[in-house]
């Protein structure tokens, strides 16, 4: 089950110790901060990542194949000649990871690759879905701190999370690059364009009417979750609008999930992830993931369980570039503690996964979930 995170998330033991913290994980918590939607949506080797034209592009008829283990690496020439030979197309290499995508509509492309002794598998797809409860609230309360802003009046959380004492400070996100793995951006919105480095906005949906690699641009109507995240994040200190919690942070737009048709997959969001980290970004957002079962009755099958271990390994290779990487937790309110489930990327070992709270008093008969700073 794919999500995209759209709560609201506690900072507030964070900010607590924003004095000892650098500036930078400031910024890694800021896409976390406000999010309320009613709307449910959704340097690697890119020499064969999809260009805009018809080669690389996903149809029904073709599978994602993930590649992995050190044959993709010791082996690489023979693979590559018995792909060509299928008729089939690379997508991604990861030498760093041992693995490679493949597109494929041969019947016989996961026989004859096992045969050469490597770990094939048809790589996991994403399909967004609404969480599995909905409840009605509330408006949030109004909260004055005295800024020009158009909305910051209904920002409650960044009084919560103290962002007017951390701006005073200068902690404003300048000079830090996030990039925000998600959905399209309207990258000319007037309250973030100041912001979006469109040199370094990537696309790795390779879907028809989706497929330039070089547009990460909103490809339908309506509620883009992605610019939505991006404003929480970094949108501009000025008189329109909202502001960000990190209003001079620089962000890089990396889409990689459909706009149109409301999916995606595991190989699209690890390209995201490894691009995201070769490319100068210091903090990646993923307000996205998947769901699975892990343990006991309907444990996830082989195919998956090496999705989600290339899940893991693109995390840690963005930590170890000193990336810190901050995941959502999901809409549904599930105690991982005591479930068969776990949801990925934020179970990563080296992922910070960030769940919900709300404001002071918003939700009727419950004691107080964010009590501010």
């Amino acid at each position: 089950m794919l999500f995209f995170k759209q709560n609201l998330l506690n900072l507030t033991f964070f900010f607590k110790m924003i004095k000892t913290f650098k500036p930078i994980l400031l910024l890694g918590f800021a896409a976390f901060a406000l999010t309320n939607c009613n709307k449910e949506q959704v340097t690697s080797d890119l020499s064969q990542t999809v260009s805009p034209t018809t080669q690389g592009l996903v149809t029904s008829s073709m599978n994602t194949y993930l590649l992995e283990g050190s044959k993709v690496v010791s082996h690489t020439a023979q693979i590559r000649q018995k792909i060509a030979d299928l008729g089939a197309t690379e997508t991604a290499y990861f030498p760093q990871l041992k693995a490679m995508y493949v597109l494929s509509n041969n019947s016989n492309f996961q026989t004859e690759l096992e045969a050469m002794n490597v770990n094939v598998a048809v790589d996991m797809d994403l399909n967004a879905t609404q969480p599995m409860t909905r409840k009605s609230f509330p408006v949030a309360p109004n909260t004055n701190l005295g800024t020009a802003n158009q909305y910051f009046t209904s920002l409650w959380g960044l009084k919560a999370i103290s962002a007017p004492a951390a701006w005073s400070l200068g902690y404003k996100g300048n000079g830090v690059k996030v990039a925000v793995i998600d959905g399209g951006f309207y990258l000319t919105h007037p309250d973030l364009a100041a912001n979006f480095n469109l040199t370094l906005a990537h696309n790795f949906v390779p879907l028809a009417g989706e497929n330039n690699p070089n547009d990460a641009s909103f490809a339908s109507t309506g509620f883009s979750h992605a610019t939505h995240v991006s404003g929480i994040l970094a949108a501009v200190d000025n008189t329109i609008g909202v502001v960000g919690v990190a209003p001079q942070a620089e962000i890089i737009p990396i889409k990689v999930l459909s706009d149109i048709q409301g999916t995606g997959q595991v190989a699209w969001i690890v390209q995201g992830i490894m691009y995201a980290a070769d490319h100068g970004a210091k903090i990646i957002n993923m307000s996205l993931g998947v769901t699975i079962a892990v343990r006991g009755h309907g444990r996830t099958a082989n195919g998956d369980k090496l999705s989600i271990q290339l899940f893991k390994d693109a995390v840690k290779y963005a930590y170890d570039q000193g990336v810190t990487v901050i995941c959502a937790a999901g809409n549904d309110a599930i105690d991982f503690d005591h479930s068969n489930l776990d949801v990925f990327p934020a179970a990563t070992p080296h992922a910070i996964c960030i769940a919900a709270t709300s404001s002071e008093n918003w939700v009727p008969n419950t004691p107080n979930t964010n009590v501010p700073l």
